[in-house]
């Protein structure tokens, strides 16, 4: 048997379709909190808001392996978690081009996995 470190990630990335952003999909898949956050955003600002948040759940949901098995809304993303921990995720959003929104998610700390 051998070690070595492995290193939890994900990306992900969507484009920003105002037909998918709305406060109805919002309410369904966004805590209370990331969906009043959301609600309190300058209306300029709320698409590229609500596919910061839906990206960035995406990515932290995929790299902690979980996928999409827990329910969405029980799941928060930074920078509108009400608990966040720096120490284990480390966090990106950005425009990869015109019109997209993306996050990479990784894990802080490696973890040990063992090899057969």
């Amino acid at each position: 048997m051998s070690w070595r470190a492995a290193t939890r990630s994900a990306a992900t990335s969507s484009r920003c379709d105002e037909g998918l952003a709305s406060e109805a999909v919002a309410e369904r898949f966004f805590s209370a909190l990331e969906h009043k956050r959301l609600r309190a955003l300058p209306k300029e600002a709320w698409l590229e808001g609500f596919f910061d948040c839906w990206t960035r759940k995406e990515a932290l949901l995929k790299a902690s392996g979980y996928g999409f098995s827990p329910p969405l809304g029980a799941v928060e993303a930074p920078p509108y978690a009400a608990v966040w921990r720096p120490e284990r995720w480390r966090l990106w959003s950005f425009a990869p081009a015109s019109g997209f929104r993306a996050a990479i998610a990784i894990a802080a700390e490696p973890q040990a996995t063992a090899l057969r």
